[in-house]
């Protein structure tokens, strides 16, 4: 603050960037008083998330790097921490296969990853400062950013969030673009059955996609809470939740049509694998 700089504080003539304070420095020169008014940078501090190691995560904090004319700059309003990528950067699994980021998202860099390196994808914020970009100041925009509490952003790696949409869920848009891919790809047509195996995140946005555009849904969930968590703001989804699903259900992706039990030669499966936290047995 001015304080800090033994200085009084004046009224800014207009809005500053987040990352400056405004000021008006009282100093003497040769035992006069003299008055120089202007700026005074004062760098911002953020913090992060490091993934150090296998098993190894820390918060850190860092200056706010300088805001470019093409960036706005957000104050971070919610985080969403991936339970299956994420969950393999902990493991070490992503590094130790060297796959690279996902090179459409510029602000994990696109290369291999490497110790220690910032993960995250689901990122709301505020806008505080929006530079030269059309972003209003004071709006919600969603981002792909690793996890950090401000971030300096181009308007087009950013979407806007509905005023009717809240900040929980707009977490989901990474795990919603997913379940509609999915769902996409399954191709399904009028008439057609869904199953959905297991009510993780993109499962149960994929069951509640298919649900919403009126396909009939079995959702098949060993742990009953989650699946009623899904049927609460679905109740058309049927529910088959329990540890007895694993065995009668395990050979459908498997056998050929000919060893099929009778009365089930003639359905088509189409299977779609959509995990990414592990691997089919």
């Amino acid at each position: 603050t001015a304080a800090d700089f033994g200085c009084q504080a004046q009224n800014p003539p207009r809005p500053m960037a987040a990352n400056v304070r405004a000021s008006r420095v009282w100093v003497s020169v040769l035992g006069a008083r003299a008055v120089s008014s202007g700026c005074q940078a004062v760098p911002r501090r953020r913090t992060f998330v490091e993934f150090e190691g296998p098993g190894l995560v820390a918060v850190r904090e860092e200056m706010l790097p300088a805001q470019r004319p093409e960036e706005a700059t957000l104050r971070t309003l919610l985080s969403a921490v991936s339970a299956g990528t994420e969950r393999k950067v902990l493991a070490g699994d992503l590094v130790a296969a060297a796959e690279p980021a996902d090179i459409s998202i510029g602000s994990l860099g696109g290369a291999a990853p490497r110790w220690p390196l910032r993960y995250g994808y689901a990122l709301v914020g505020l806008v505080e400062e929006p530079g030269d970009t059309p972003l209003q100041r004071g709006s919600r925009v969603f981002c792909f950013h690793p996890h950090v509490s401000a971030a300096n952003v181009r308007a087009q790696d950013v979407r806007e969030v509905p005023p009717d949409l809240s900040d929980d869920d707009a977490a989901f848009f990474a795990s919603m673009e997913t379940a509609t891919s999915l769902v996409q790809d399954a191709a399904p047509v009028l008439g057609d059955r869904a199953a959905v195996f297991g009510a993780g995140t993109v499962g149960a946005l994929a069951a509640g996609v298919l649900s919403h555009h009126r396909f009939e849904v079995t959702l098949f969930e060993p742990n009953s809470a989650r699946a009623e968590a899904v049927r609460s703001r679905f109740p058309e989804i049927q529910l088959n939740a329990g540890e007895a699903w694993l065995r009668p259900y395990a050979w459908l992706a498997e056998a050929p049509a000919s060893s099929l039990a009778p009365g089930m030669a003639r359905r088509t499966w189409r299977c779609l694998w959509a995990s990414a936290s592990t691997a089919p047995s």
